[in-house]
């Protein structure tokens, strides 16, 4: 799939959202209710599936109005859709497809947001907060921007460093070429 074609990341970014709903929808709609476990061990101790409605932001903090988010989610969403558009010609395309996970995981959330006035989280691996396919794809997006922008920084600076003590001075500290004064 060529995610510089704007069908494919759409398609791309619609299949994590569809992929976020479904699993919400199955784990909430089987698992979720009054006389039921609190927590279905899968892996005990380590890998729980634990329904939890999550009334706030990142670890449940609630630091805005439940409309704030869903603005700040919007506008999120809209603005990776204009970056996708202004640079899919040049980027790299693992920077595309983390534009698709970030924008299929902050819609996954803000529909929760929107349908449930709460986000609707199931992950329980017991060291972590409680968490969900979009919170997993938001986490992946950053990962999937910022890992080759470090790695490709990183040896940038090294070459460059590298090139410049090899390289001969052409010009002493008064600005004349080397051996001018002979």
């Amino acid at each position: 799939m060529d995610i510089r074609r704007p069908v494919a990341f759409f398609a791309a970014a619609a299949a994590g959202l569809a992929l976020d709903q479904c699993s919400k929808a199955v784990v909430f709609g089987l698992l979720d209710g009054i006389g039921r476990p609190e927590t279905y061990p899968l892996i005990p101790g380590a890998f729980h599936i634990t329904p939890v409605r999550n009334p706030g932001v990142a670890f449940g903090i609630e630091v805005f109005p439940i409309y704030l988010v869903i603005i700040i989610s919007a506008a999120a969403v809209a603005f990776l859709i204009w970056l996708y558009l202004r640079c899919r010609a040049s980027a790299p395309a693992i920077h595309l497809w983390a534009f698709a996970m970030l924008m299929a995981g902050a819609a996954g959330n803000a529909v929760d947001r929107l349908a449930w006035g709460k986000v609707l989280d199931f992950i329980d691996i017991r060291v972590w907060p409680v968490f969900n396919v979009a919170d997993i794809y938001i986490c992946v997006g950053v990962a999937m921007y910022l890992l080759p922008e470090a790695l490709l920084s990183g040896r940038g600076k090294a070459d460059a460093g590298a090139g410049a003590a090899a390289a001969p001075p052409s010009e002493d500290k008064f600005g004349k070429p080397p051996g001018a004064d002979r």
